[in-house]
C-alpha cells in the first residue's frame, strides 16, 4: 500500500472518530478515567491486599531474574528446565490477571486465574512425581508411531495432553489425591466456576442478567465495582499466590541454592498468606490448608538448624 494511500485511510479514520473535542476516541479516554477511579478507590479500600500481594510479586519477579545469572540452561535437569517454563510465564499470566482487577474487570481477571491453577497442579504434579515432563507435554507414553501424517501426530499429542491433565487433577485434587472428600469437592466446584469465566464469557453474562433482574438497571457497559466479584478475586488470588509462593523452591537447581535472605522473605510471604487464609471463613479455605500441607509443604525450604525464619 502506498504512503499516500495510507495517509487517506488514516484521515478517513480519524475524521469519522473525532469526539467533540477533536480527539480520535474520547469514549476511550473516558473509559480510562472510569477505570482510574475504580483502581483509586480499591487501593484505598484494600490496602492489606496491595501490600502482600505486591510484595509477592516482586519476589516472584526476584526469584525468577536470580535464574538469569545462571549458564549453561541447557545442561539443567530436565524436570527443572520444565518447571522453570512453566513458572515464567506464569508470572506474566498472573500478573496481567492482576493488572485486569484493578482496572476493574473482575471476571477477566478470575478467567486467567484457572491458568494459573492449571500451572500450580503440574508443577506440584512434576515435583512429587506423579507424571513426567513428556505426559505434561503430550508426549505419547509409547512414543510416536512411523507413518503417521502430520494432522494424525497432532491429534495424538492432543490426546496424550488431555490424558495428562486429567491424571493431574485426578491425583493432586481428584479422587486418588487423598485429599478429604469436601476438599476434593471444594475444588471441583472451584474449578468449574473458573471455567465458567473463560468459556462463552458465561460468568459475566449471569452477572448482568442478575443486575438486570434484580435492580431493573440497563446493562452495564463499562467497568463497574462489585463488591462479590471483587471478593472472589481477591479469596481465590490470595490461594494462587500462596500456591505459587510453594512452587518456588523447585526452582533451585540444588538445595539451598538461593540465600538465607531470600530465604527470610519466603518464610514472611508463607506467614502472611497462612494469616490470611486462616481468616477465610468458607470451607474453600480449609481445603486449601489442606492442599499446601499434604501436596505442596513438601516443597518449602527448611532454615539452616543454626538460623531462625528471622534470620538471627
Amino acid at each position: 500500500m502506498e504512503k499516500d494511500s495510507i495517509a487517506k485511510w488514516q484521515r478517513r479514520i480519524e475524521q469519522t472518530f473525532k469526539g467533540p473535542n477533536d480527539i480520535v476516541g474520547e469514549r476511550v479516554l473516558n473509559i480510562n478515567a472510569i477505570e482510574n477511579d475504580l483502581q483509586t478507590y480499591m487501593i484505598n479500600k484494600f490496602t492489606g491486599y496491595v501490600t502482600l500481594m505486591d510484595s509477592f510479586f516482586d519476589f516472584y519477579s526476584e526469584t525468577l531474574n536470580n535464574l538469569t545469572a545462571r549458564k549453561g540452561v541447557m545442561e539443567w535437569p530436565k524436570d527443572k528446565l520444565f518447571i522453570t517454563a512453566i513458572l515464567v510465564p506464569n508470572f506474566l499470566r498472573f500478573r496481567a490477571s492482576y493488572l485486569l482487577f484493578w482496572r476493574g474487570y473482575f471476571t477477566e481477571g478470575l478467567s486467567l486465574l484457572r491458568g494459573i491453577f492449571e500451572n500450580v497442579l503440574e508443577v506440584a504434579a512434576i515435583g512429587l512425581g506423579v507424571i513426567s515432563t513428556d505426559e505434561i507435554f503430550g508426549q505419547p507414553k509409547d512414543g510416536f508411531k512411523e507413518g503417521l501424517s502430520d494432522e494424525e501426530n497432532q491429534k495424538l499429542i492432543r490426546s496424550s495432553t488431555i490424558k495428562g491433565d486429567q491424571k493431574v487433577r485426578l491425583f493432586m485434587i481428584g479422587e486418588k489425591s487423598g485429599l478429604s472428600q469436601a476438599a476434593v469437592k471444594d475444588f471441583k466446584v472451584m474449578f468449574t466456576n473458573l471455567h465458567n469465566t473463560v468459556h462463552k464469557t458465561k460468568f459475566n453474562t449471569l452477572w448482568q442478567l442478575e443486575k438486570l433482574i434484580k435492580e431493573k438497571k440497563a446493562f452495564y457497559v463499562y467497568p463497574t465495582y462489585d463488591e462479590g466479584l471483587a471478593a472472589s478475586y481477591l479469596n481465590i488470588s490470595y490461594f494462587m499466590g500462596w500456591m505459587v509462593l510453594h512452587l518456588l523452591p523447585l526452582l533451585q537447581l540444588y538445595k539451598e541454592e538461593f540465600s538465607d535472605e531470600w530465604l527470610k522473605k519466603y518464610r514472611v510471604l508463607d506467614e502472611s498468606f497462612q494469616f490470611v487464609v486462616k481468616d477465610f471463613k468458607r470451607p474453600l479455605g480449609r481445603s486449601v490448608e489442606e492442599l499446601i500441607e499434604k501436596k505442596l509443604n513438601s516443597f518449602s525450604p527448611h532454615p539452616p538448624p543454626d538460623k531462625q525464619a528471622d534470620g538471627t
